[in-house]
């Protein structure tokens, strides 16, 4: 007997038994969720700027606006985008930027919080001195290592980096004719690290040792000046000497100093001016000339006062490089010998020679006498009564006139001693007004 099918039955009852469902259920409407609020940055300065992103989604993937708003600040007007620039106040404090996202039917709500006028950055501030006696250093360089600032001390050896962001750094000083120091400091945010640094001269093995020192984009030769003592001013009876080298008296010099072998040229003046005032021209190693004092000072700060002219006592006593004598080769009555040394009115052409073609002194410097007058610190006084004894520039009282020194290719050979002295205006330029350097400690 042939079974039957119950299948389509089954079915069928099951079929005719279901109802049909006449009011389903409406889908439910999901909110907006907010997964984060930050602000870039969220320290600001006063009235900055920090941009505020919200990243939000909406499950049901409806389109969503967004409105901003802080009690204090703007926005611009009309934004509705999920990343808006706000604009801090000029007031420090903490500020709340709240941001509500809505899909049309339903919002969520959240926040980021700024610092308005909360410093990010710190600063190192402190003094550059000389380690014998604490004397300032005008015009040393300092900088940071990582480096982020550098800047020069001022005269009083003082100096300030700013907007250092906060962090461990080496700071460190130097200027020529010192060696280098360093120490470590740490810079938090808001505050000022200090950072003293001592320097010492850079010692010289032997008087005369020549040394290259970086002066702006150039070079500059310079001889070791030793500590030591002389006698300044005429001998007694001297030959062709005058009133204003009088009295004779000992100088004693505590420290050395390094000086320019030679007189500045016109090169080493147009790498750090960017221009050449001199009356002859054609060879670089010319040495500059009308240049007045004050010009010399407008040098000095280009360079950030890393050299600077020698006092009138230490240029007599490096001329006479531990000689007694008229010259710094002899008394030379007849003035037989000058001729090796010096460029005067004798043998110069009525012009400037290149420097450094004349025989050295025992210290290695060149053109001490004569080819062009150089000028040193001092004030001019008729008479060494009341000169400083330490080898420090005299510039209390005096008139209105600064030194000269050494002579030049149009003086009388006896202009060329090495106790001969001028004073002329320090603003006076002609072609035989020039000048050396110094570097190193200025005798206190």
């Amino acid at each position: 007997m042939k079974k039957l099918s119950y299948f389509p039955l089954i079915a069928l009852l099951a079929f005719v038994g279901c109802k049909k469902d006449d009011n389903p259920t409406t889908p439910q409407n999901h909110a907006p969720t907010i997964t984060s609020v930050t602000a870039s940055p969220d320290s600001i300065g006063l009235g900055g700027s920090t941009t505020v992103s919200c990243v939000a989604m909406d499950a049901d993937r409806d389109a969503m606006t967004y409105v901003w708003s802080c009690p204090s600040g703007a926005f611009p007007s009309g934004v509705a985008s999920a990343s808006v620039v706000w604009q801090g106040p000029n007031t420090a404090g903490s500020y709340t930027v709240q941001v509500t996202v809505s899909d049309g039917a339903l919002t969520a709500s959240s926040s980021a919080n700024v610092k308005v006028g909360v410093p990010r950055t710190g600063s190192i501030s402190g003094r550059i001195t000389d380690t014998v006696n604490g004397n300032p250093i005008a015009g040393a360089t300092v900088m940071t290592q990582p480096a982020t600032a550098s800047t020069t001390t001022d005269a009083q050896g003082r100096y300030t980096l700013s907007d250092v962001p906060p962090a461990s750094y080496i700071v460190s000083a130097s200027k020529a004719g010192y060696q280098g120091n360093s120490v470590q400091v740490a810079v938090t945010a808001g505050n000022t690290a200090t950072a003293n640094i001592a320097l010492s001269v850079s010692q010289g093995g032997h008087a005369g040792e020549e040394r290259d020192f970086p002066m702006g984009a150039t070079t500059i030769r310079m001889c070791w000046i030793p500590a030591g003592n002389f006698q300044m001013g005429r001998t007694p009876g001297e030959q062709d000497s005058y009133i204003d080298e009088d009295p004779r008296h000992q100088v004693t010099f505590a420290n050395g100093f390094w000086l320019g072998k030679t007189e500045i040229t016109q090169a080493q003046w147009q790498a750090v001016m960017g221009n050449n005032p001199s009356y002859f021209r054609g060879d670089d190693n010319l040495p500059v000339e009308r240049v007045s004092w004050d010009d010399i000072q407008g040098f000095e700060s280009a360079l950030h006062d890393s050299f600077r002219l020698a006092s009138e006592s230490e240029w007599e006593y490096a001329c006479r490089a531990g000689t007694t004598t008229r010259f710094y080769w002899g008394d030379d009555p007849n003035y037989s010998e000058i001729g090796s040394y010096a460029w005067h009115y004798g043998n110069s052409n009525n012009t400037t020679h290149p420097v450094g073609t004349k025989t050295a002194n025992a210290w290695g410097l060149c053109d001490m006498s004569g080819n062009v007058w150089e000028w040193c610190e001092d004030w001019y006084h008729e008479s060494y009564r009341g000169a400083p004894s330490d080898g420090s520039a005299w510039v209390a009282g005096g008139g209105d006139w600064r030194v000269l020194r050494g002579g030049s290719w149009n003086d009388y050979l006896r202009d060329c001693r090495s106790a001969y002295r001028a004073g002329p205006d320090p603003r006076s330029r002609t072609s035989i007004y020039g000048f050396r350097v110094a570097a190193g400690f200025s005798s206190p």
